[in-house]
């Protein structure tokens, strides 16, 4: 009897330490005026509403995000990060890091962002402008997925996402019916 609960005390042990990840790149997320990241040390290939910022906005508006990739790895690595969009594509999209334009190289296969040292990590922006051809709902998602070089394990993701809302306009003149509802 001792033996078996040894025996499961040294399996729990070690698919313990199975679980532990060593080659973790973490992704947060914010609004670019917002103070608070959401998605700190939470990894999953998702995203979970835990990993999500999304913001309604009028068509021309523009909605900033800040995406941090971060190495929660123990030792210096090689981190990569995807941005993959879905919905209408009739929204003007721009990536960026620090005043570069990396739209083109952040869509295609995978983006290198560079080695970065334990906790180390670079911010990247998304900027989303809505346009005069977009209707009422529509929306438009970015999936980021972050990623070690190399590693098979250790994906993390956030999403950003920014859709046309309807307002209502109030004629508070009398001059016209009392209320109408626009897309513009």
């Amino acid at each position: 009897m001792a033996q078996g609960s040894a025996g499961n005390v040294n399996s729990t042990l070690r698919e313990s330490a199975l679980l532990k990840v060593f080659d973790q790149a973490d992704l947060w997320v914010r609004r670019t005026n917002d103070v608070a990241w959401k998605g700190n040390d939470i990894y999953f290939e998702g995203p979970l509403a835990a990993q999500t910022r999304e913001t309604p906005i009028r068509p021309t508006e523009t909605a900033a995000f800040n995406v941090r990739v971060q190495n929660d790895s123990e030792r210096s690595r090689e981190l990569t990060v995807k941005a993959v969009a879905s919905g209408d594509p009739g929204w003007q999209v721009t990536y960026q890091q620090g005043a570069t334009d990396i739209s083109a190289v952040i869509t295609g296969p995978r983006m290198n962002v560079g080695t970065l040292a334990s906790g180390a990590y670079v911010d990247l922006t998304v900027t989303l402008r809505g346009t005069n051809a977009l209707d009422s709902g529509s929306r438009r998602e970015i999936v980021f997925t972050g990623k070690a070089l190399g590693a098979t394990n250790g994906a993390d993701t956030v999403m950003v996402a920014a859709e046309v809302l309807n307002e209502i306009i109030v004629n508070s003149t009398g001059d016209e019916p009392d209320a109408r509802l626009s897309t513009r």
